[in-house]
């Protein structure tokens, strides 16, 4: 199926009803997280914040886009680009470069400038990244492309121009390091070029002068996906959603341990029987034998809930299956 029929054919089973019980557990302040069976990648992990995006959940699990308005309105108060001085225009195109890509501020020294082609009349910009350096030549990044904004005072690629035009007086020697960002206080006689460091802090004091919040200011800056190792598995988590394959139990400690949370009820949902009895049979042994990051007193409820009649069962094990019913059953449960 191709992505686009795929993303047509994504759902969220119960719909607005769904969406009610959601609300009623954030209101009650329960913490909610999302645990995929996909690989622990920082990829697996994009395609779930968008998917919960698609479906209008994001705002349970803490993966909501960023309001970028504050800093657009900052950054138009600066007046138009070619009013701007070399310093305005620097922290100017580089927190759009942020904005208007995947890139953080700390990429953004790597970018070349004779690697830098515009698309006439200014809809598109393509540049490169130097990947490594050896002593007679750089290597370069495929070729990245930055599409055009309407609005000028926020369009990087008009931007970018104006930059190039207003730094000629640095680049016409040839020893000027081949980088788009140049320090606008190093001498003519001698141009240098604005490393990570000094990039990321321009970028920061433009995000904190924008108003807005350290935790949003913290994704811009830095890579928030992240591949834990725990317990031997490796784990992705981006703030509430994780990425272990089946080592979903794992993940829901991780998760604990991280957020130090202190937790009197835990409380499990898959639609595979066996992911929902392995997770019930871990925490039973831990109580046992420990040692775990969830307090003994923790009471951990593991349900199942079976893919729709429409739906595609997954694998299982018959003996889960018939265990896990009979658990059901002995424990009170009309329902599993």
């Amino acid at each position: 199926v191709d992505r686009r029929q795929r993303q047509m054919c994504i759902r969220d089973r119960g719909e607005g009803a769904t969406i009610k019980a959601l609300e009623t557990l954030q209101q009650k302040g329960v913490h909610m997280i999302v645990i995929t069976a996909q690989p622990p990648s920082l990829e697996a992990i994009k395609n779930l914040k968008e998917e919960c995006r698609k479906l209008n959940i994001d705002r349970f699990f803490d993966v909501s886009p960023i309001n970028l308005k504050p800093v657009f309105d900052y950054l138009k108060s600066w007046g138009s680009n070619e009013e701007l001085d070399v310093q305005k225009l620097t922290a100017k195109l580089a927190t759009l470069l942020v904005l208007y890509s995947d890139r953080y501020p700390a990429d953004l020294s790597r970018i070349g400038n004779s690697k830098t082609r515009f698309e006439e009349p200014s809809k598109k910009v393509f540049y490169r990244l130097q990947q490594t350096m050896t002593l007679h030549k750089e290597d370069w990044s495929a070729e990245q492309r930055l599409e055009a904004r309407e609005d000028p005072d926020l369009c990087p690629v008009k931007i970018w121009k104006t930059y190039i035009e207003k730094t000629l007086s640095l680049r016409h020697l040839p020893t000027t390091p081949d980088r788009l960002f140049l320090d606008p206080e190093s001498p003519t006689t001698n141009p240098k070029t604005l490393n990570s460091e000094q990039i990321s802090e321009i970028v920061l004091n433009v995000l904190k002068s924008s108003k807005l919040s350290e935790k949003d200011i913290n994704s811009l800056m830095t890579e928030e996906s992240k591949i834990h190792n725990f317990s031997g598995f490796s784990i992705a988590r981006y703030r509430n959603i994780l990425a272990s394959r089946y080592n979903k139990a794992e993940a829901i400690e991780l998760f604990i341990q991280l957020e130090n949370l202190s937790c009197k009820n835990i409380f499990f949902v898959d639609d595979n029987c066996d992911t929902a009895f392995n997770v019930f049979l871990h925490f039973a042994q831990r109580q046992i034998s420990g040692p775990s990051f969830v307090e003994d007193s923790a009471s951990i409820f593991s349900f199942w809930y079976p893919p729709p009649p429409e739906g595609k069962e997954e694998a299982f094990q018959p003996n889960n299956k018939l265990l896990f019913m009979r658990l059901a059953q002995e424990f009170g449960s009309s329902k599993v």
